[in-house]
C-alpha cells in the first residue's frame, strides 16, 4: 500500500491502528488487564484469518485469548441478547454500505432441541449509488450555482430511486411472513432517502438504526469465550449449514426407556453433501446390515436390532 509516496505493509498498518485504538483503553483501564480480544469482519475466510492471525501476533498483547468472528456472528450473538418479544418471528439487518445492500434474517426454530438459531443473506446489488453527473453539468453558463443546483436535483432523483428499490425489496422480505423487528446499519442511510421505505417497515415492527451492532455482537461473543457468561443453548447455523426442521432427534424415541442420560436429544449440523453421504451410509446399513464386518462380533438379533434404530434415525433426519 502506498502512502505519500512510500510503501507499507497493509496489515502493520491496521495492526497500528487496533494498537492506537486499544490506547484509548488507558484512560478506563490499563492494557494489560485486557482478558481477551473479540475480532468481526465482514467475511471471516481462509485469507482473512491469516490476516487477523498476523495481526495479532503484532499487538503484543499479554492474553493470547484473541478470537475471530464474522459478522453474521455477531448478528447471532446482538440477537440473542435483545428480549425475545424481539425476535419472537424473523429479524431483519439491513446493511448498506452505497455499494451493495445486504439483508440478514435472523430466525428460531423453537420445535427443535436445542432450538435452532437461523441466518440468511441476500445481497443486492441494484442498490449502489449512481455515480452518473455526479459533479453536475457545464451548460456553459460558467457558474458554480448552476452545477450545484444540478447536483441537488440528480441527488434527489437518485434518492428517490434508492428509496423504490428498497421498498421494493422490504415488501417481498416481509410480505407473506411474520417479521418481529428491523435493523438499518451502514453509512449508506445517512442523507435521509429512505422515507417510503420507511414508512413501509415501521408498520407493526420496531425499526433500529445505528452502526455498533456488529461491535456489540462481537462483545457479547468474547464475554462467552472467555466464560463471563454462560454458553447459550443454542445450535447455530452458518451459511454453509443445511437449513431445516429435521436436524435434532429424540434418542428416547429410538431406544425406548432404558436411556437413562437427562439430555435425550442429538441434533446434526453438516453441509448439505455431507447430510448426502450420512443418508446413504444409514441406508445401505439398514438394508444389509449382515454384510458388515460387525455381524461377525455382534449377534444377528443385535445387528437387526440395530439395523432398526439406524432405520428410524434416518427417517427422523431425513424423513
Amino acid at each position: 500500500m502506498d502512502v505519500g509516496g512510500e510503501s507499507f505493509d497493509p496489515v502493520a498498518l491496521l495492526a497500528l491502528f487496533i494498537k492506537r485504538s486499544l490506547s484509548l483503553m488507558n484512560l478506563i483501564a490499563p492494557v494489560e488487564w485486557l482478558d481477551g480480544m473479540m475480532l468481526t469482519v465482514d467475511c471471516l475466510d481462509g485469507r482473512m484469518v491469516e490476516v487477523l492471525a498476523r495481526i495479532a501476533v503484532n499487538l503484543n498483547l499479554k492474553t493470547d485469548r484473541i478470537f475471530f468472528q464474522s459478522h453474521v456472528e455477531s448478528y447471532y450473538h446482538y440477537m440473542l441478547h435483545q428480549p425475545e418479544e424481539l425476535w419472537s418471528h424473523e429479524v431483519l439487518l439491513c446493511d448498506y454500505d452505497n455499494e451493495r445492500l445486504k439483508v440478514y434474517g435472523f430466525e428460531v426454530n423453537k420445535r427443535a432441541i436445542p432450538m435452532v438459531a437461523m441466518i440468511s443473506i441476500d445481497e443486492y446489488g441494484e442498490m449502489i449509488r449512481n455515480a452518473a453527473g455526479m459533479d453536475g453539468t457545464d451548460t456553459g453558463a460558467g457558474t458554480e450555482k448552476a452545477k450545484d443546483m444540478g447536483r441537488g436535483a440528480w441527488n434527489e432523483a437518485e434518492k428517490k430511486r434508492l428509496d423504490e428499490i428498497f421498498l421494493g425489496i422490504a415488501e417481498k422480505k416481509c410480505g407473506g411472513k411474520e417479521v418481529s423487528c428491523v435493523y438499518l446499519i451502514g453509512d449508506g442511510y445517512k442523507d435521509g432517502w429512505a422515507s417510503r421505505s420507511l414508512r413501509y417497515l415501521c408498520r407493526g415492527r420496531r425499526v433500529f438504526q445505528g452502526n455498533n451492532l456488529y461491535s456489540k455482537g462481537a462483545c457479547y461473543g468474547i464475554r462467552e469465550k472467555i466464560g463471563l457468561e454462560e454458553k447459550k443453548e443454542y445450535v447455530f447455523l452458518g451459511l454453509d449449514k443445511l437449513k431445516g426442521d429435521f436436524l435434532c432427534v429424540d434418542l428416547r424415541e429410538l431406544a425406548g426407556d432404558d436411556l437413562e442420560e437427562e439430555v435425550s436429544h442429538i441434533c446434526i449440523t453438516a453441509t448439505p453433501e455431507e447430510h448426502s453421504l450420512i443418508n446413504k451410509v444409514l441406508g445401505d446399513f439398514v438394508s444389509d446390515p449382515l454384510s458388515y464386518d460387525l455381524s461377525d462380533m455382534c449377534p444377528e438379533e443385535d445387528m437387526m436390532e440395530t439395523a432398526e434404530v439406524c432405520g428410524r434415525l434416518r427417517e427422523e433426519l431425513y424423513g
